[in-house]
């Protein structure tokens, strides 16, 4: 019988990292079964007022990638979604 499959997903954000545009840096890993499959980082499309709107914005992109992942893998298997977590490095979203 097949290992039932674990998503975690880690996200960061540095607020207004481009002093041209200030548009903020999210950093992304996704783990399945403790193993890397996606890391990168992205600058956000629009430009956050605070660090906390950009690390909210960073998880939130986050989060549509870990579940784009889990609807594709499940229909893969014909199986239903596997569970997940994400964790933000900001101790304020723990």
């Amino acid at each position: 019988m097949a290992e039932k499959l674990y998503i975690k997903a880690f996200s960061d954000a540095d607020h207004a990292t481009d002093p041209a545009d200030r548009k903020s840096i999210t950093g992304s890993v996704i783990k399945m079964n403790g193993a890397v499959v996606v890391f990168g980082t992205v600058k956000q499309k629009g430009v956050s007022k605070s660090t906390l709107s950009s690390e909210y914005i960073g998880m939130s992109d986050t989060t549509k990638l870990v579940l784009w992942r889990k609807i594709i893998i499940a229909r893969i298997q014909g199986k239903k979604e596997s569970d997940s977590e994400c964790t933000s490095a900001n101790p304020a979203w723990r």
